[in-house]
């Protein structure tokens, strides 16, 4: 049903008008290849539905809504301010249809949030200003900055100045923007003070501490594995009563019979059992995340049924999380995850069976309709798409229509659930709990058990007994892709965790090694000094001779980068497979030195390094 937008032949700036406001900016393609039109240039929403394969996306995420408050008591479609949304829209479109020289086009909701937000603030800050026109900003520009900077993160900043750039990179495009770049001789990232910032490159995502974890952990498995029958168990029996009344002869008093029923099943009343029945489910959404390390989108878009077993070449039983993937283009994925993340999956097929049933019968009557309305085409596909889904909710705001979640409820259900079970930080308030911290923290644990160390929650990241990450690329490629995004936010967080090792003896010169059986890691710290610091040159004695091959190529690998970064790397080495990458080697004989040349020059010079060589890896040597 998803298809990419039409793309305008010409610049739009050329459409005569009348043309252009009928232009399509939104089509959906419907079921035999037919296209039909959700939104077009003239209409004040742009509603961008079939473009986000999301589930987790709430509707307001998806659409542009031109009719804004500008600030100055009028609206962006106000027919006094036809010019400036004229304008707007013709950046907008050009944005993503004819994207800046030299930049991929960005995603649909990349164009939402900047409209949503950036866009409307500057176009707030041009009409108190009076200017109604993009090219009235030319010589301006330095004036928003102190308005884009005020109160918010240098990272913020960093977007809405990040605008003006663009509308002067598009000047070519629109027949209105900006002719003269907005700060000719400084930068957006010092402007809006992210170059200033000494922690720019770190993750801004925390990391669970794993005490924290450690009781998060326990207390949503305690909901999956031993409260979760008794939950669903009253929920079926409390289904369908409504608002009977029913008479309690030993007390002569009426009770509603939901209150009566969530009684007998322990509860105090209909909504308390409401809430233990949220708290499982977002239980299992923390048991997933945990254990699988995968994103707010994948995890919340799951189905039914998606859980398959197999095994590894060696014979280990493997169970896979089946599900998609939104980063770089919608793609079927899955994941190598533990027993548990099983169980969280088969209780929320139980969570979800009666919703799954309702939009079943709503598929039928919408599809039994002989002609359907914009509206109801939309929410047709909506439920066709969704019909299977698990993490499935009815939307009061919406006339208690079914829909996925949104990443804005499981944002909050998660932070209530830490409230509500004493789960906190350092300080004693509840732990900020987020979707994207339990992928982060997948990656730093992951990381740290591949260096040794002991994994919280022990008995149930046990099941990983294979390396993960070969699992990633080598079991998961047929129809299904690796997650490679995952994998390399594994890699950074193991290279932080030696860095973090590391830090508090880089600076010492103390002793790290005692005996022979500690001197290749005694070696391996003693480099890591040397590497850590930042001496203009560096002189290495045998520095790859307890390596093995692949640790070997790793490191020198690692080298290179730091001679290409200017800096003076001199080796003392027996090893030709460490020497052979040095821009120039000396070979020493006798006490002097009786060749030098490249690994190419020695070869070809018929000597003692090309005797060597051949005596080692044969009679025919390589010329690099």
């Amino acid at each position: 049903m998803h298809t990419m937008p039409l793309i305008a032949p010409v610049a739009i700036r050329d459409l005569p008008l009348d043309e252009k406001l009928r232009w399509p900016v939104s089509v959906a393609l419907m079921p035999g290849a037919e296209q039909l039109v959700v939104s077009r240039y003239g209409d004040d929403v742009w509603d961008f539905w079939p473009y986000f394969p999301q589930e987790n996306k709430s509707n307001c995420a998806k659409r542009v809504d031109w009719s804004f408050d500008l600030g100055n008591g009028t609206r962006l479609t106000d027919s006094e301010n036809a010019l400036l949304l004229r304008s707007c829209k013709d950046f907008v479109w050009s944005y993503f249809a004819e994207p800046v020289e030299g930049r991929k086009r960005p995603g649909m909701t990349t164009v939402v949030k900047h409209v949503n937000s950036t866009v409307r603030i500057f176009l707030r800050w041009m009409v108190s200003r009076g200017y109604t026109q993009f090219q009235h900003v030319d010589g301006h520009a330095m004036e928003y900055v102190a308005h884009a900077r005020a109160g918010v993160s240098a990272r913020t900043a960093l977007e809405r100045l990040g605008i003006l750039e663009t509308l002067y990179l598009q000047r070519d495009k629109v027949s209105d923007a900006l002719q003269v770049h907005p700060w000719p001789f400084d930068t957006v990232a010092n402007l809006s003070g992210v170059s200033s910032m000494p922690d720019r490159y770190k993750p801004k995502t925390l990391v669970i501490p794993d005490l924290t974890l450690r009781k998060l952990g326990s207390v949503a498995i305690d909901y999956v594995e031993r409260r979760s029958d008794h939950i669903l168990d009253a929920r079926d029996a409390l289904a369908g009563l409504g608002r009977k009344v029913v008479y309690s002869p030993k007390d002569q008093s009426t009770s509603l019979a939901l209150t009566v029923v969530a009684r007998e099943h322990g509860y105090e009343n209909a909504r308390a059992h409401s809430r233990e029945l949220v708290s499982l489910k977002t239980a299992c959404y923390i048991v997933i995340g945990m254990f699988s390390g995968i994103r707010d989108s994948e995890l919340l878009s799951i189905s039914a049924d998606c859980i398959v077993h197999g095994r590894s070449r060696d014979g280990v039983e493997i169970r896979w999380l089946c599900g998609t993937i939104y980063k770089t283009g919608t793609r079927a994925k899955r994941w190598v995850v533990p027993p548990i993340v099983e169980s969280a999956v088969r209780v929320l097929e139980r969570i979800s069976a009666p919703l799954r049933v309702s939009l079943a019968a709503e598929e039928k009557e919408l599809s039994a309709l002989s002609k359907r309305t914009a509206e109801q085409t939309k929410r047709l596909q909506t439920v066709r798409n969704q019909r299977d889904k698990l993490f499935l909710v009815m939307d009061a705001r919406a006339n208690n229509r079914i829909a996925v979640m949104s990443n804005t409820t499981s944002s909050i259900n998660l932070k209530k659930f830490c409230g509500r079970h004493g789960i906190v930080n350092d300080d004693g308030e509840p732990w900020p709990l987020a979707p994207h911290q339990f992928r982060r923290t997948f990656a730093y644990n992951y990381a740290k058990n591949q260096m040794g160390d002991l994994l919280y929650l022990k008995e149930h990241f046990g099941h990983f007994s294979l390396d993960m990450t070969l699992l990633y690329a080598d079991e998961g490629t047929d129809e299904y892709e690796a997650d490679t995004d995952l994998v390399t936010m594994i890699a950074d967080a193991k290279h932080n965790r030696h860095v973090e090792i590391l830090s508090h003896i880089v600076d010492s010169d103390r002793t790290v090694a005692n005996g022979s059986a500690w001197v290749g890691e005694w070696r391996r710290i003693a480099l890591a000094r040397a590497l850590l610091r930042s001496s203009p040159v560096l002189l290495l004695d045998e520095p790859t001779s307890s390596m093995d091959s692949w640790a070997e190529s790793a490191w020198v690998r690692n080298l290179g980068r730091l001679a290409d970064n200017h800096r003076t790397v001199i080796l003392i080495t027996h090893r030709l497979t460490t020497a052979m990458h040095a821009d120039r080697i000396h070979i020493m004989g006798d006490g002097r030195v009786v060749e030098s040349g490249s690994h190419r020059e020695l070869l070809e010079a018929d000597g003692a390094y090309k005797a060597a060589w051949t005596k080692q890896f044969g009679d025919e040597p390589e010329v690099r």
